[in-house]
């Protein structure tokens, strides 16, 4: 079976998941948690009518949830069937396929389980294809490779095409071809956000070494450069190479954190806090199952975990915090940039919302109980949203002035 016609068939599969294990699943689950409670109500005299209730919903949804995955798998098989004559999966030739494949990994990360040809591995992209990591094969994707390189690593359930550019905002600086204008290199790279940070750290850390030792020229300057989860992957990848022995960070001398929740998501301890009160609500829970079915990149932002012993521990108590987070890595220059929705930095409601998806305080690593230490820390605070942050002048700006040689 070619790889084209195995991911129609996982699109299909993913999609008969979809249809049943959460909407199917979700009405068939509230409709008996509803009967549930009236039958209680109505007692004894009941069960009779119950016993056919039950046999009856029950035969129907199973039927129901039944055709729902057929159908999914059936529809895979024909689009594999229009689809065998390409030569690339569809999420490797369109933006589109990209970016679909970007969220569904990203808020289930099951897709190594539902539809392993969805699966997302850490990789490096340039103009639209997968490059392996050899000599031979990144001195032909970066003809112009300089010593000095830049690795872009986007956010939850985004891909590389989160850093442009855009045709139709001209108002928006793209930071790669930013950084290429001043002899930097740079280097997208495309992972899927629903595995563990703490793992995908590990990939990267991997893919690093690999990408050091294979480029075309000397390398005199590595920097990271990570929007939101990005930075996080990014951080967890220079702790666990540190302790490996890589040799890649001997090269790195700037990382860059974009609106990075170092010290959690506000959004995912409020979901996590959600759901663990109104699932006790049989009529709710349903409903709250489906956010239960978050990925484990996803439960990682709510404390900033960047190992899965780290995320473990943090699980053992329901809201339970790390009792101490690791210093920024040694050596190495950290550029914290966080950013703001009101003009002015003491404003409410930057404090309240942050950059609407991430607080100052996590941005920065400085809260009230948990602090990251390090001595060469740089600060900046971006008059954008979360996403505004990836594409504005003054974070070009503090770059160019940062890297300068």
């Amino acid at each position: 079976m070619s790889a084209v016609t195995d991911e129609a068939r996982g699109w299909g599969r993913l999609a008969g998941h979809v249809a049943d294990g959460v909407l199917a699943r979700t009405v068939h689950h509230v409709h008996r948690a509803v009967a549930d409670r009236v039958f209680t109500a109505v007692g004894p005299i009941g069960t009779p009518v119950r016993l056919a209730h039950d046999v009856v919903s029950e035969g129907v949804y199973a039927v129901v949830r039944g055709s729902l995955r057929g159908a999914g798998h059936l529809g895979g098989v024909v689009a594999g069937y229009r689809s065998r004559h390409h030569e690339l999966p569809w999420h490797e030739r369109s933006t589109a396929g990209s970016r679909l494949a970007a969220v569904a990994h990203g808020l289930l990360g099951e897709l190594a389980e539902i539809a392993p040809s969805l699966d997302l591995p850490m990789v490096i992209r340039e103009a639209g294809e997968t490059v392996p990591t050899g000599a031979s094969a990144l001195a032909e994707a970066f003809p112009a490779a300089t010593g000095r390189i830049a690795v872009f690593l986007h956010g939850l359930v985004e891909d590389e095409s989160i850093w442009g550019p855009s045709e139709e905002r001209t108002d928006r600086v793209c930071l790669p071809a930013a950084m290429a204008e001043r002899g930097v290199t740079p280097v997208r790279l495309r992972y899927g956000t629903g595995t563990a940070i703490g793992r995908n750290g590990a990939a990267l850390a991997h893919l690093l070494e690999e990408l050091v030792q294979g480029w075309p020229v000397p390398i005199t300057q590595l920097v990271l450069v990570g929007h939101s989860m990005g930075g996080l992957v990014a951080r967890s990848a220079c702790g666990q190479a540190a302790a490996l022995g890589h040799t890649w960070t001997d090269q790195l001398d700037h990382v860059v954190y974009l609106g990075s929740p170092h010290l959690g998501a506000p959004l995912e301890q409020l979901v996590h806090r959600w759901t663990q009160a109104l699932g006790r609500i049989p009529e709710i829970a349903p409903f709250t199952d489906i956010l239960e079915r978050r990925s484990v990149g996803i439960r990682d932002l709510r404390h900033g975990s960047l190992t899965e012993r780290a995320a473990d521990i943090a699980a053992v108590a329901e809201f339970a915090e790390p009792a101490s987070d690791e210093p920024w890595l040694d050596g190495v220059d950290h550029h914290l940039v966080f950013g703001r929705l009101a003009r002015s930095e003491r404003h409410p409601v930057n404090r309240v919302f942050g950059d609407l998806l991430v607080t100052a305080s996590s941005a920065t690593g400085q809260g009230g109980v948990r602090r990251i230490e390090g001595e060469r820390v740089h600060l900046l605070a971006v008059p954008a949203n979360h996403f505004g942050i990836c594409w504005h002048p003054s974070v070009a700006e503090h770059l160019a002035d940062s890297l300068a040689v």
